[in-house]
């Protein structure tokens, strides 16, 4: 998730420095949502009229629990769509660019390339190259 190289023309092509984005912006609002539903929790229960905190939660407990683990659970789910995505093969023009990319930097390219060879190919080649000329093969 972090190799991705945070490049303008990047970011038009390929979801995963979007999908990063979402994620940091989830993991920033979530925690509050969280405590909102608890606290949404309690009130729903009850507890602004007297009732005790542990008998308020006793009657909702299995909503507040199940709305919790489903907002903390959201961001597992782009950890493995980032999983999916990096074992993912090139098509075709990916791999002409992937084979163009390993030319330039002088690397080996792989047989059968994937997404996470490709995103190491294109770090090396932004480390490498003074100019980002080979970016507008993309």
């Amino acid at each position: 998730m972090a190799l991705w190289p945070e490049e303008r023309v990047l970011v038009a092509i390929f979801p995963e420095l979007r999908v990063r984005r979402t994620l940091a912006l989830g993991a920033k609002l979530w925690p509050p949502f969280i405590v909102f539903i608890i606290v949404w929790t309690f009130v729903m229960g009850g507890g602004l009229k007297g009732v005790d905190f542990l008998f308020t939660l006793k009657n909702n407990y299995a909503v507040a629990i199940c709305c919790v683990l489903f907002i903390a659970l959201i961001p597992l789910q782009a950890y493995l769509w980032y999983d999916k995505r990096s074992n993912l093969k090139l098509n075709s023009r990916q791999k002409a660019i992937m084979h163009n990319i390993c030319d330039l930097t002088q690397r080996p390219c792989p047989a059968v390339p994937v997404m996470y060879d490709f995103v190491l190919a294109l770090n090396a080649a932004l480390r490498t190259q003074p100019n980002k000329d080979f970016l507008n093969m993309l």
